[in-house]
């Protein structure tokens, strides 16, 4: 357990992140932005403008909203949208990441580089990478 806990502190967001960010825009419909979630066969959007982030939309978003009768093509992601966003420094540890998303109750962090958008982390990306650190040992 020892060795692995030095691992893990040692390996870094930035080490495991996805650099592919698929993202919308306030101004999108949530409609549209249920089809790039499907098309992506991912559960959440990053809402950016211009490299800033400025919230995340995720299915569960899209589902209470058509549970109180919203037409989703009138919907924009702007109203629905998170925009108190727990992110993570791409330097922070794997651990670190794992925490946040434990405490928040979060499925992806949103990586940042001096504020600017680089990248996202899911749960998955962490059960991969302490999987991995496991077969290590």
């Amino acid at each position: 357990v020892k060795e692995l806990r030095e691992k893990e502190r040692k390996k870094q967001v930035k080490d495991i992140m996805s650099t592919r960010i698929i993202t919308t825009e306030p101004g999108a419909t949530l409609y549209d932005a249920i089809n790039k979630m499907r098309e992506n066969n991912i559960h959440g959007l990053l809402v950016a403008r211009e490299g800033k982030l400025m919230g995340i939309v995720t299915t569960y978003d899209a589902l209470l909203a058509m549970n109180r009768g919203n037409n989703i093509k009138d919907l924009l992601v702007g109203d629905v949208m998170t925009t108190n966003v727990i992110s993570i420094n791409q330097n922070s540890s794997i651990s670190e990441a794992l925490e946040k998303m434990l405490e928040s109750q979060i499925n992806r962090l949103p990586v940042l580089d001096k504020n600017k958008l680089v990248g996202v982390v899911s749960t998955t990306d962490i059960i991969n990478a302490y999987t991995d650190l496991v077969c290590e040992i």
